[in-house]
């Protein structure tokens, strides 16, 4: 990769960063209502350049604006994202071998979530890989998106129980009031599921949720 790639910046909309703003609020009554009683902890592990450093923090950033807080113990975070690097020598296998070690933990916890993102996640080979071979991460996403990272997070945590969540009206999509994102908010925000969960879920039901190529 060239300098002039990797200094291309993408500018985002205003709307957008207003709309993941709604999300990041989102994403923080969701969490207080899955963990009442402590503050739900992340494990982001960073690989790589200077560049993907400064990606880190942006991420942590991001998670500590929804209420994450942070550990270096992946057995006890509640998520565990690696930012990832396909510059480095033998890069890949190192994050191959760390995410197939998540598998024994997720089965023990499975309200695990499993984030990969970064610059390796872009590339149509891992992101097959990954389908094929390690089918319990939750969300993968690449360097582009990373500003949506809130709402990619509330699709992943509400997937999680789609079962009963909505009520379908006819052909509409309409939350009729009754359903388990309501129940778990208790009303503090009523008619957000319909403005914002429930599109987004249409395109986020089956895991994991992959958005490496998208600009926005």
């Amino acid at each position: 990769m060239d300098g002039k790639s990797k200094e291309k910046k993408f500018e985002v909309p205003c709307a957008e960063l207003e709309k993941q703003k709604e999300y990041s609020a989102l994403a923080g009554s969701v969490l207080a209502s899955k963990y009442p009683d402590k503050t739900p902890l992340a494990m982001v592990h960073t690989y790589g350049c200077q560049g993907n450093v400064s990606d880190g923090e942006r991420i942590k950033g991001l998670l500590a604006e929804m209420g994450y807080g942070f550990t270096d113990d992946v057995k006890e975070a509640d998520l565990v994202l690696y930012n990832t690097c396909a510059i480095r020598e033998h890069a890949e296998d190192r994050i191959y071998g760390n995410v197939g070690a998540l598998k024994n933990i997720k089965k023990a916890n499975p309200d695990l979530v499993i984030a990969l993102c970064g610059c390796m996640m872009q590339q149509d080979k891992v992101c097959e890989k990954i389908k094929k071979s390690y089918p319990f991460v939750n969300l993968v996403f690449g360097t582009h998106v990373i500003h949506r990272l809130p709402g990619l997070l509330v699709g992943t945590h509400m997937r999680k129980v789609l079962v009963q969540i909505f009520a379908i009206a006819s052909d509409q999509a309409q939350c009729m009031e009754a359903c388990l994102f309501h129940i778990l908010l208790r009303d503090r925000l009523r008619g957000q599921c319909t403005r914002l969960v429930l599109p987004h879920l249409l395109h986020t039901l089956a895991p994991p949720v992959f958005y490496a190529q998208s600009s926005f």
